[in-house]
């Protein structure tokens, strides 16, 4: 799998989820595989699936609503109805963080009086037994808050402002975090079968990963356009220079863009 071209995308698609291609599909769902507990990664596959493979959607729909905070947010996201995440961008001052909600008090459910019957028939008696049903609490508010968080974080976190020294060392320490959380991650061994197994030593899938990562470079043109929008401009020439060795037919068109990045 092409982790490297997933870890570099991953902060672009928070922000601009319906701006994949039919060959991304194939890297979020594996990338779901060696992650199944990133929330975030679930509802990209999903929206990914339902605009480029639609008669695949309803299994993968169906895996990203039991990992969703919120399935009515999945549901908007799907259907091109949720539009909020480049407005979080230009209004962080209206999020509502975790940490600063504060939810009413709700009054203690009370077992309704019962009325006084002076006759009992059989086919009353369950009605009377079964208590009435609690009507279920309205947690969208909060999960759809929390998402809007999780997101905002991460785009803050990836978004490149190279100008300021300070930030670039921010972001390089965020962007260390991450890679330390992944490696731990790649390092917990598979659940074991049976208790024989218990003492063995967990796979370090992280060399794994490195190899693939080394032996099979990304070298696309969607690869290339998403490095010139983070504004690196310099991985961008180099991945248009290797596809000219990579598809010399199309040699005018690779030099053409880079002619367009130098002159820039």
């Amino acid at each position: 799998m092409h982790s490297l071209y997933v870890k570099e995308s991953f902060s672009y698609w928070t922000t601009h989820a319906d701006d994949t291609t039919p060959a991304d599909v194939l890297h979020l769902q594996e990338a779901t595989r060696l992650y199944p507990y990133c929330q975030t990664l679930h509802l990209l596959t999903a929206k990914a699936v339902a605009m480029h493979q639609p008669d695949q959607m309803n299994q993968t729909l169906q895996v990203a609503a039991a990992h969703a905070l919120s399935r009515s947010a999945l549901r908007r996201l799907v259907q091109n109805e949720f539009d909020w995440a480049e407005h979080l961008l230009d209004q962080k001052s209206g999020l509502v963080w975790p940490s600063e909600y504060h939810q009413k008090e709700s009054k203690p459910w009370q077992l309704p009086e019962l009325p006084q019957l002076s006759t009992v028939y059989e086919d009353q008696i369950s009605q009377l037994i079964a208590p009435e049903e609690r009507p279920p609490i309205d947690d969208t508010a909060i999960r759809e808050n929390t998402l809007q968080s999780e997101l905002a974080q991460i785009a803050e976190q990836f978004k490149a402002d190279p100008v300021p020294n300070w930030q670039g060392l921010e972001r390089q320490r965020q962007m260390d975090i991450i890679d330390s959380y992944i490696e731990n991650e790649a390092r917990m061994g598979p659940i074991r079968a049976n208790l024989k197994d218990a003492n063995a030593d967990p796979e370090d899938l992280t060399k794994s990963r490195n190899a693939t990562a080394s032996s099979q470079g990304v070298v696309s043109e969607g690869m290339a356009k998403i490095m010139v929008r983070q504004g690196r401009i310099e991985r961008a020439i180099e991945i248009y220079e290797q596809l000219i060795l990579k598809k010399p037919e199309k040699k005018a068109y690779f030099a053409e863009k880079i002619k367009e990045l130098t002159t820039e």
